[in-house]
């Protein structure tokens, strides 16, 4: 309580320290202190990204293993100065390097300091678990050095990453992201920050396949603007990947089916905020491709339905599934997804809604199928008939509605005397 006025806001509020410290110099000139620490129990609450408190984004605690802390360090009273020389803090979560100089402490604290992070990613999972998405889980070493300088008081207003500029490195042995895949040394091609604005591209193998994702994110703003690009060749698919299901809902499969095949997907986004629900999913604007090539669905959810249908196996083997998809309002939409199959074709256009609703526990979904099984399921004059009754040429009775969560499949078909009546007035 008697250092609020020195140190940062973050600093723990809780736990216990026992310290063995020397101290040599003039309080008022210059001190050196140098000091071997053990920190436990200690917590703290990360503020919010964005810098907006608010009832729902008040901070999120994050409770430290032990630690134990070294230090070399130079104050200069005179000066208003802090020199750290070294610091070096061991634990179960990794070890840590760093230096730095801390100047203007009673006033508005600005640093300039570099430090690397040799880290145990299993630990940093469980450290940061109410920080990270959730089914996100990180393995193996994990590397990550930064150099950066400005002032640790930014205005109210701000943020604390808008009054940083630095530049560091990141690297990762293993990343599984629950329904998008396995991530394979995710390294970092550059990483800096330059008054406020961070820009990344990260490299790794997904599933086996390159993937880069390039992103700005502008801190300056209440609610970070956020700029993504992303291409990934030859990703491995598996039922694990309910990712797809949004974007080609037929690709919705479950833990008894089987979903087989690569992928390619390039896509550029923007949106502002971090909060997926309330801010992402509301002002996310975008487009991409998507292509899938030489695989199988094997489903008891969509297809499933739509195959016996069409007199087919449950298994559809596929040449290519392609589709130029877009984002905004809250949906992804598609104009047509094209479905090139071994035994018949089929074709998609419809949506799905990026944000969660509760009162359908899930995310709801509209499509309407069409495809060249028309003749094979009502007959040779089908066309023709579905036409005069107002489904239009080639058009099937098939709509896929529901949830992603829980998709269902409508099959509207005509009625005996309608079919008659329609196959007449078309002759």
């Amino acid at each position: 309580r008697n250092l609020r006025g020195v140190l940062p806001d973050s600093f723990p509020r809780e736990g216990q320290l026992i310290s063995d410290l020397t101290i040599k110099g003039n309080l008022n000139k210059s001190l050196t202190l140098k000091g071997n620490h053990t920190i436990d129990g200690a917590k703290i609450v990360l503020p919010p990204a964005t810098g907006e408190q608010s009832a729902s984004s008040t901070g999120t605690p994050v409770s430290f293993p032990q630690l134990a802390v070294s230090h070399d360090v130079d104050y200069q009273g005179e000066q208003d100065r802090i020199a750290l020389k070294s610091l070096q803090v061991d634990s179960s979560l990794g070890k840590i390097k760093g230096s730095g100089t801390l100047s203007r402490i009673s006033k508005d604290l600005l640093a300039d300091c570099k430090g690397d992070l040799a880290l145990s990613m299993g630990e940093a999972t469980k450290l940061l678990k109410d920080a990270l998405p959730a089914g996100l889980t990180m393995k193996g070493k994990g590397d990550i050095t930064f150099a950066c300088k400005g002032s640790l008081s930014p205005p109210d207003d701000k943020p604390l990453l808008s009054s940083l500029s630095g530049e560091g490195s990141v690297q990762v042995e293993s990343v599984d992201y629950e329904g998008v895949g396995s991530i394979k040394n995710l390294r970092s091609k550059n990483l800096s920050l330059v008054k406020g604005i961070l820009d990344t591209t990260l490299e790794g193998l997904l599933n086996g396949g390159p993937a880069q994702i390039a992103g700005k994110c502008d801190f300056n703003q209440k609610k970070p603007d956020v700029q993504v690009t992303m291409d990934v060749k030859d990703v491995k698919l598996s039922q694990d990947l309910t990712l797809l299901g949004y974007i080609v809902p037929v690709l919705i499969t479950t833990s008894e089916g089987n979903l087989s095949g690569k992928v390619n997907v390039s896509a550029q986004a923007s949106w502002q905020g971090f909060e997926w629900d309330s801010e992402i999913s509301r002002t996310i604007k975008g487009k991409g491709n998507l292509s899938v090539r030489d695989g199988t669905v094997q489903s008891q959810n969509v297809l499933a339905e739509i195959l016996k249908f069409a007199g087919q196996s449950e298994t559809f083997q596929f040449e290519q599934i392609l589709t130029a998809f877009r984002l905004s309002d809250g949906k992804i939409f598609n104009e047509n997804i094209q479905l090139n199959g071994k035994d018949l074709d089929l074709n998609l256009k419809g949506w799905t809604s990026l944000a969660y609703v509760p009162s359908k526990k899930g995310n709801p979904l509209e499509y309407r199928v069409t495809g060249d099984f028309i003749d094979k399921s009502l007959g040779r004059d089908a066309k023709k008939v579905l036409s005069v009754l107002g489904g239009g040429e080639g058009a099937i009775p098939i709509v896929i509605a529901g949830t992603v969560q829980k998709p269902r499949v409508t099959i509207k078909k005509p009625k005996v005397e309608d079919l008659f009546r329609g196959i007449f007035k078309s002759r």
